[in-house]
């Protein structure tokens, strides 16, 4: 596999219609032992990931796993490392949620797919923001 392939970050689209550079969240699974992301890497844009979030924030305060940093908060500007307990009950209330729009609740389900298909091997996925 060539550098360029090894880098290439898929991105998931619901709504979004700006700048291919837009602001949004990068999602890296990582295996202890590797400390290293996954070339299963997936990006999603703010106004796509918007209704999901909460989801997400809802579980803070966190403690790192590997260090024990004490995490207050989800932060929209650098990593979040989120184990994959804590993903695994998120998934399940993104996988319970009835919506009105069949697009967007497809959408929440692709993305509930992709975090149950990459936790089979990874330990944690990292949130990461570009705010």
């Amino acid at each position: 596999m060539s550098k360029k392939q090894a880098e290439t970050i898929r991105t998931m689209k619901y709504r979004y219609n700006g700048p291919k550079n837009g602001i949004g969240y990068s999602f890296s699974p990582v295996r202890y032992e590797d400390a290293e992301p996954a070339n299963n890497r997936i990006f999603i844009y703010e106004e796509d990931f918007s209704d999901m979030l909460p989801y997400i924030q809802q579980k803070y305060p966190l403690a790192d796993i590997r260090t024990g940093e004490i995490y207050a908060a989800f932060d929209p500007c650098w990593g979040n490392p989120l184990p994959k307990a804590v993903w695994e009950q998120v998934v399940q209330e993104l996988d319970a949620l009835s919506l009105e729009d069949p697009g967007q609740l497809a959408f929440i389900h692709s993305f509930t797919a992709w975090v149950r298909e990459v936790l089979v091997q990874a330990d944690e996925i990292v949130v990461y923001g570009n705010l």
